[in-house]
C-alpha cells in the first residue's frame, strides 16, 4: 500500500509541477503580446460622406444599424453631458454601457465606449469620400487589454470572435446610409 500511495503522490506532484510550468510559460509569452489592439473593418457605401456621418454622429440613428440599439431587452437613454451626445445602454441585469461622442470632423468620428467594470474601447470611424458619391468607411475598434495575461491571450482571438459582428453592423450602416440618399 505504501508503494502505490508514494507512486500516486509522485504522479500528482509531477502533474501539478507540469501545470505550473505551463501556466508560467503562457504568462511569459503574454509579456510579448501588446496591451492594446485594434480591429479594423471597412465597407464602401454608395452615399456621400455627410449621409454616412449623419448615421454615426446622431445616436438616434444608431438604431438603424448598431445591434445593441435594436435589441428590445436593452434600454437606450440618449442625452447630453458637457455638450456632447451620450447614449447609455442598460440591459435586463442593470449593467450599463456608455457611448460618448468624443470627436466629430468630416473625416473622423471617435466614440468612447465605457463599461461598468472600467473596460473602455474607442470606435474610430474614418470616412474617405472617393469623389463619385461613394464613401469608404473604416471602423477601427481600439481596445486596451491591460497587463493581465489572460486578457492579452484572449486578445489574439478577439477579431475572430467580434469581427463578424462589426462586419454585420457595417452592412446595416451601409443599408441605412444608402436608404437616406436623395
Amino acid at each position: 500500500m505504501g508503494i502505490n500511495y508514494r507512486t500516486s503522490m509522485r504522479r500528482a506532484k509531477l502533474f501539478f509541477i507540469a501545470v505550473l510550468i505551463l501556466i508560467g510559460f503562457l504568462c511569459l509569452i503574454t509579456v510579448f503580446l501588446p496591451s492594446q489592439i485594434t480591429i479594423s473593418k471597412w465597407v464602401t457605401i454608395n452615399a456621400n460622406d455627410n449621409a454616412v456621418a449623419t448615421q454615426i454622429n446622431d445616436f438616434n440613428n444608431w438604431k438603424n444599424w448598431y445591434p445593441a440599439f435594436q435589441n428590445k431587452e436593452i434600454t437606450v437613454n440618449i442625452s447630453e453631458q458637457d455638450n456632447k451626445p451620450v447614449a447609455i445602454l442598460t440591459n435586463e441585469n442593470k449593467k450599463e454601457i456608455s457611448l460618448s461622442l468624443l470627436k466629430s470632423s468630416p473625416e473622423n468620428i471617435i466614440v468612447l465606449v465605457a463599461e461598468e467594470k472600467g473596460n473602455t474601447k474607442t470606435y474610430q470611424f474614418v470616412l474617405l469620400p472617393n469623389g463619385t458619391g461613394q464613401t469608404q468607411l473604416t471602423w477601427n475598434v481600439n481596445m486596451q487589454l491591460g497587463w493581465y495575461p489572460w486578457r492579452k491571450f484572449a486578445g489574439i482571438f478577439l477579431d475572430k470572435v467580434t469581427g463578424p459582428k462589426y462586419e454585420a453592423a457595417l452592412q446595416n450602416l451601409k443599408i441605412a446610409a444608402e436608404k437616406n440618399v436623395p
